[in-house]
């Protein structure tokens, strides 16, 4: 069935336990499609965990606000998935924002 939704979240559960929960559940079958492009619940994981481990790298962690800049494609999922896995705050901006605006909000942010 197509975006079935229907699961059962325990109380107190967290929104990254209920992801581990369904990757476990339904490993190898296809999470999200975007074109040509398909990936398992396994493979959407996988790769949020390594960019989650590339952002606590960089010295990213919970509380911090990351800025991502990206097209309507599959990796602003997996960005995310990445982000909220550190608990840190994302910000999505597409390409076709205006340059002077996405200038004006990076300012914003670096005095926040």
């Amino acid at each position: 069935m197509f975006n079935a939704t229907n699961i059962e979240i325990k109380e107190k559960e967290t929104i990254n336990s209920v992801f581990e929960r369904i990757v476990e559940e339904n490993a190898d079958k296809v999470a999200v499609v975007c074109g040509a492009h398909k990936l398992t619940y396994v493979e959407l994981n996988e790769k949020a965990n390594s960019l989650s481990a590339h952002l606590i790298g960089k010295g990213f962690g919970q509380g911090d606000m990351i800025a991502v800049f990206a097209e309507r494609k599959i990796e602003i999922l997996i960005a995310f998935i990445a982000i909220q896995k550190i608990g840190g705050i994302y910000f999505l901006y597409f390409y076709i924002c205006c340059i002077k605006y996405i200038q004006y909000l990076i300012g914003f942010i670096c005095c926040y």
